[in-house]
């Protein structure tokens, strides 16, 4: 169930094998379809035309790529960025939909042109997640390039429309260190992943987060919980991409408890609809 995550060589700094994340490879569908489906609830976000059809690069002849985005505001961007690009696209929209109609739609088979959905990673998590492993890789990070990814990290916090086009091509290096969006889980020091409670029922699960920082208030919670595992209890670096693989893959007793965490952002826009939703239901 495991493979490594290589952390590539990137703004000259490291090339070594980090952290042991999930395994990945096709296998016949071990957890029921229905219950990856499922687990896949959470909202993603893509780019149309105003004719609804998605906005796609061609790759070759017969495959084009188009972006999935696990944050809604990344797909704004996208979106404002190619409508100021390329005018003639029209009105271009960002619409939602779910990871799990994403895998229904990858693993259709289709004798028109392919579709190949890839999934973008957020980039002020990119950065999050290099600065982590900077900090906490036996090897160190020069310097110069720790002080290059801060100084990026505090542009892209306060006026990320300024990026200089070295910091564009920096987010860029950073952005390939891992082959797909980075998500992170907590384990228990021997190996396996921790299952948790993050609900009022107190059903445990083992819960994957987009963002470090989410997952640093559930870290110390579950510290103070289990003081006698302090020096044990940790922080494991995957993708999203290995871990639906896995998911996949395999049916067992921690698979059925892997669920994903939605960001700040998605919990806001969720929150948000269901407002409207309620605001526009009339009252009996």
């Amino acid at each position: 169930m495991k493979s490594l995550i290589r952390f590539a060589t990137t703004l000259g700094l490291i090339s070594s094998t980090f952290f042991l994340g999930l395994g990945h490879g096709l296998k016949a569908i071990a957890l029921p379809e229905e219950d990856v489906l499922k687990k896949l609830w959470l909202p993603v976000f893509m780019v149309t035309t105003e004719n609804g059809e998605l906005l796609s690069v061609p790759v070759n002849n017969d495959q084009q790529v188009t972006s999935v985005f696990i944050s809604p505001q990344a797909a704004l961007d996208f979106r404002e960025s190619r409508a100021s690009a390329q005018p003639e696209l029209g009105n271009l929209q960002v619409v939602g939909t779910s990871m799990g109609e994403i895998y229904t739609l990858d693993t259709q088979e289709s004798s028109l042109t392919e579709i190949i959905f890839k999934y973008i990673p957020i980039p002020e998590q990119m950065i999050s997640t290099f600065l982590f492993l900077c900090k906490h890789s036996s090897q160190e990070c020069p310097a110069e390039n720790v002080q290059f990814v801060e100084t990026l990290q505090e542009q892209i916090n306060t006026s990320p429309q300024n990026l200089s086009e070295e910091q564009i091509n920096g987010l860029t290096r950073i952005s390939s260190i891992f082959d797909g969006v980075p998500v992170f889980v907590i384990t228990d020091g021997e190996g396996n992943y921790l299952p948790i409670s993050l609900t009022d029922n107190n059903e445990q699960m083992i819960p994957f987060f987009f963002e470090l920082e989410q997952l640093n208030v559930v870290f110390s919670q579950v510290m103070e919980k289990y003081p006698d595992k302090a020096d044990s209890i940790g922080i494991e670096i995957t993708t999203l991409e290995n871990v639906i693989q896995t998911m996949v893959d395999e049916d067992n007793a921690e698979v059925r408890q892997f669920e994903f965490v939605p960001t700040r952002e998605t919990f806001q826009l969720m929150d948000s609809a269901e407002q409207n939703n309620n605001n526009e239901t009339p009252n009996p």
